[in-house]
């Protein structure tokens, strides 16, 4: 019985790891909710802990208290632990940076974590090596030190991310001092190499920063709309008028083929998730096709102050009159240009009346 599992898993061992990835994947987006949960915080930190304790204990391998604790027959056992720690993280990394930001602006970034997540199965080689763990576990804090600092002191910006890059640093030189006494000899052998790479990363991390192709992390886009009213009718709460999409737009509710009368006004709604206590400006950025010149012109960009703790997300809108017929779209992003998400329209040059439809927002 035992050998006819065992030749199961070698045959279909592609296939295990595949499904593997995915459901742990599909666990993550399920169990992952909230970025500002203390719950999803305890389950990064929790990973973090773990990777940071089991490099020690590989790295302690041949010394007196590795032999005492029995490392080198437990090798296998830690690097499997290694390995699952990253993939959670990279996985949970994917998640969270991909509500937040335009799969547009922002896939490279992203790709580079898929990347990262599914190599902890089909390159593990790399994941046992302890030059490439201690190099993945300060990309890993830095990640996570990108979307954890602006939570907890509820800012984002510049200073955000500068801040988060200089304890990232802080962080892993303290963590390679505790490797330091635990192995003098295999650190000095490994040290060039790895200050080189957590140079690199540290380098990469602000280049993708500073290029706005990083997500604009903790913030996140949960809703946008193209509305023929919005009527605002408490607190919280919007009364808003749309076109209905065609019957065979099983994807779309409301049209984004707007029919309107010359001169009146189109409405574009959002609701973007911001962290408790934060409080920040968003921009909706008005852009038309130029047909002529093939390329979008960008006509208005409006500013929307936010408040965070709204599970919902904090629900705001921008109106633009007297638009020609064409194509348009509409950018939501932050002050420096990181794209939150965006929102694509035509307006009809047909002389049609719409039905239109109301809905409570």
């Amino acid at each position: 019985m035992f050998s006819k599992v065992k030749a199961a898993q070698k045959k279909y061992k592609r296939t295990i790891i595949i499904a593997a990835i995915i459901g742990g994947f599909i666990l993550d987006a399920l169990t992952l909710q909230q970025i500002d949960r203390v719950f999803d915080n305890a389950i990064f930190i929790t990973h973090i802990l773990i990777l940071g304790t089991c490099i020690a204990l590989l790295f302690s391998k041949n010394t007196e208290r590795g032999i005492k604790l029995k490392i080198a027959q437990r090798e296998r056992f830690i690097n499997t632990l290694v390995i699952f720690s990253f993939g959670a993280l990279f996985s949970g990394f994917i998640i969270f940076y991909g509500r937040s930001g335009s799969l547009l602006s922002s896939w490279p970034f992203l790709l580079l974590l898929l990347g990262l997540m599914l190599g902890t199965e089909i390159k593990r080689a790399y994941y046992e090596n302890v030059v490439f763990q201690i190099s993945f576990y300060y990309l890993a804090i830095f990640s996570y030190l990108i979307f954890f600092l602006p939570v907890l002191f509820a800012e984002v910006g510049v200073l955000m991310f500068l801040v988060s890059g200089i304890v990232s640093l802080f962080a892993i030189f303290l963590y390679l001092q505790i490797l330091k006494k635990i192995n003098t000899e295999i650190f000095r052998e490994y040290i060039p190499k790895i200050r080189l790479r957590v140079f690199i990363i540290f380098v990469l991390f602000n280049i993708l920063y500073f290029t706005n192709i990083i997500p604009p992390v903790p913030l996140s886009l949960k809703f946008k709309a193209i509305y023929h009213s919005i009527e605002k009718t408490g607190d919280n709460s919007y009364l808003g008028t749309y076109e209905e999409a065609s019957w065979y737009n099983i994807f779309e509710t409301r049209s984004r083929t707007v029919h309107k009368e010359e001169g009146s006004p189109v409405y574009v709604f959002a609701s973007v998730f911001a962290p408790t206590r934060l409080e920040t400006d968003i921009y909706h950025s008005w852009h038309y096709y130029d047909k002529e010149n093939v390329r979008w012109v960008k006509t208005d960009r409006i500013r929307i102050p936010i408040s965070g703790g709204r599970d919902e997300g904090f629900r705001g809108y921008s109106r633009k009159q007297n638009l020609w017929p064409g194509k348009w779209k509409v950018i939501i992003e932050t002050e420096r240009g990181q794209r939150l998400g965006q929102i694509r329209f035509s307006i009809s040059d047909k002389n049609i009346t719409p039905q239109l439809i109301q809905e409570q927002l």
